[in-house]
């Protein structure tokens, strides 16, 4: 298993075939902009869209970015808990996301 931590919760973890990245937040500013990457992320969009999945660990913007997440290709799929509410299960679909319960 390897993994390459990106920032904050976001990281990509690689088992056998498989490369996972977890909680994107690498792009915007979550909590109306209250929260920012310091030092500042330099993303590499690249190897963000290199992922198989992605999985997402709970609602906070911290964890589920929009401008991350807009920016990462609509391909890849979006694992997710079934929550009870299904706020952040429509917003990725908002954004055309396929998202996995």
């Amino acid at each position: 298993m390897k993994l390459t931590f990106i920032a904050s919760a976001t990281t990509i973890v690689e088992h056998k075939n498989t490369k996972i990245l977890t909680d994107p937040w690498v792009i915007g500013k979550p909590f109306f902009g209250s929260w920012v990457h310091y030092p500042p992320v330099q993303p590499n969009l690249n190897e963000l869209n290199s992922v198989d999945y992605i999985y997402i660990s709970h609602v906070h913007q911290d964890h589920a970015d929009e401008e991350t997440l807009k920016a990462i290709s609509d391909d890849i799929p979006i694992i997710i808990y079934d929550f009870d509410s299904q706020g952040l299960k429509r917003r990725l679909e908002g954004y055309g996301k396929k998202v996995i319960t």
